[in-house]
């Protein structure tokens, strides 16, 4: 029995991106070692494997934390000895544990500052806890339930954001859920200004495979219990994605003169967001107006696809620089996407050739919009390509940037593939750039800031309102 849960759970992470390693066989040691580990934790909703590490299993997990060979910056920034000293952190914190044993989020934690170290260099590198049920993937997806609502995290203070359910207001304090306080919910999270809940309690012992959770929050300086059965993640994820765009999408401040246009990714195809974006703007202009917000402090990123059109919008310069060079990192996931790179390049930065990478681009005069300011909302959460946007937009003097700073090296790294699977654990990485660009920045080591900085203060979310916003806003209205 125990054998057939191993193969499943084995089987399950198989699916992961992560899955570019090979699955250990029977009669490895490897094998042996997890088939000691694996256990179905107690009541969990579908039911889910964790696995149980005694101090020295920690302790060799540590040393065997993989190269990131198709990096092309990682790799030489952990010398020998960033790794002595990330490691003597990680050594302690084992020590620090009074429990004999850990679980996978123990092992999270333990190896925190190795994976702080490498999201600094490049956001996009960061790695996840996976689940794993013996149910089939669709039948354990139908019995998954997820809270109704969406979280802030500021600092160390955790706000419901958008919510499905009238009992959980937008702005209230979440004190605790199914008694893991919020303050233990953050440890063991990459620190995301915007965030589920499943998330957050998958990382604190798989707290979110259950079917009824029971919340306490503070509203009103009052505390409130809340117990709910949550929603199935299928129709949970769909409707929170819908309330966003619908209370986020498009608006008018006609006290402020100004329109206002939430883009919450970028897409496989963009055309559309392109067309919607376009019209809104022009409606702007066709009222009267003189200001536009472009909020991305939600936006993750996505596909480049019509950026110069996009961009185009707001712009009327002939061109708009983007990057001086571009560097891939050359490895065996690499070596066909370029037909320059050769197997001698192999392990090497290789500078892309003119035409290659986009140094620039012409602008279609046809989109842009004159006459009026345009302001972007960035944020933490802003990434990769729409970190890239604003970027761009900021440098070639086409949009003034507000509220608060982005991540180091934001929009540096990119072109990412699947990560792997840090055998014998449930975590895996979730993607590993191969490209590093020489952006055309304003941006001071790696961290573009607002020419207006807002910062975002949790008493002022919780009254329920866009604070940030509302202070935009304001300045808008006194300069005009």
């Amino acid at each position: 029995m125990l054998r057939t849960l191993l193969c499943t759970l084995l089987c399950g992470l198989a699916t992961l991106p992560a899955a570019a390693q090979s699955l250990p066989q029977p009669g490895d040691s490897l094998y042996k070692a997890m088939k000691e580990r694996v256990f179905i934790i107690e009541g969990s909703t579908p039911a889910t494997y964790d696995y149980r590490f005694s101090k020295s299993d920690a302790a060799s997990i540590i040393d065997r934390l993989p190269h990131v060979h198709e990096h092309p910056s990682i790799d030489a920034a952990l010398t020998d000895r960033v790794r002595d000293s990330l490691r003597a952190v990680m050594l302690g914190r084992i020590a620090s544990f009074p429990s004999d044993t850990l679980l996978t989020c123990d092992i999270f934690r333990v190896l925190r500052p190795h994976f702080d170290f490498l999201y600094d260099i490049d956001p996009h590198y960061r790695i996840s806890i996976r689940c794993s049920s013996p149910l089939p993937a669709r039948k354990s997806v139908r019995k998954s339930r997820h809270l109704p609502f969406t979280c802030m995290n500021i600092g160390d203070t955790l706000l419901v954001d958008t919510s499905l359910d009238g009992r959980f207001r937008t702005g209230d304090r979440i004190l605790a859920i199914d008694d893991i306080t919020a303050d233990s919910m953050l440890l063991y999270c990459y620190p995301d200004r915007y965030c589920y809940t499943s998330a957050l309690l998958r990382h604190c012992r798989y707290a979110s495979q259950r079917n009824r959770f029971r919340v306490l929050l503070q509203r009103d300086g009052r505390t409130v219990e809340v117990e709910t059965g949550g929603l199935p993640l299928r129709t949970n994820s769909v409707r929170l994605a819908q309330a966003v765009e619908t209370d986020r999408s498009i608006r008018i401040f006609e006290d402020a003169g100004c329109g206002y246009i939430s883009v919450p990714r970028f897409y496989a195809v963009n055309s559309r967001l392109v067309r919607i974006v376009h019209k809104a703007v022009r409606d702007f202009h066709s009222q009267g107006l003189s200001n536009v917000i472009i909020d991305m402090r939600r936006n993750p990123g996505g596909n480049g696809g019509d950026l110069d059109r996009f961009i185009s919008i707001f712009t009327d310069r002939d061109t708009v620089a983007v990057s001086h060079g571009e560097r891939v990192r050359v490895s065996r996931r690499t070596l066909n996407d370029y037909a320059f790179l050769t197997e001698e390049m192999l392990g090497q930065n290789a500078e892309l050739p003119q035409g290659e990478f986009v140094a620039g681009f012409p602008t279609d005069p046809s989109m842009y919009v004159g006459g009026m300011k345009y302001y972007v909302m960035i944020g933490p959460d802003t990434g990769s390509v729409a970190a890239l946007v604003a970027n761009i937009l900021h440098y070639n003097g086409a949009a003034t940037l507000v509220g608060e700073p982005l991540r180091r090296n934001a929009f540096r790294f990119g072109e990412c593939l699947d990560g792997h699977t840090l055998w014998p654990t449930c975590l895996c990485e979730m993607a590993i750039s191969t490209n590093e660009s020489d952006c055309c920045t304003l941006a001071e080591d790696g961290i573009l800031r607002p020419d207006i900085e807002i910062p975002c203060i949790a008493a002022e979310y919780m009254t329920g309102r866009d604070a940030q916003l509302e202070r935009l806003l304001r300045l808008i209205r006194e300069n005009q």
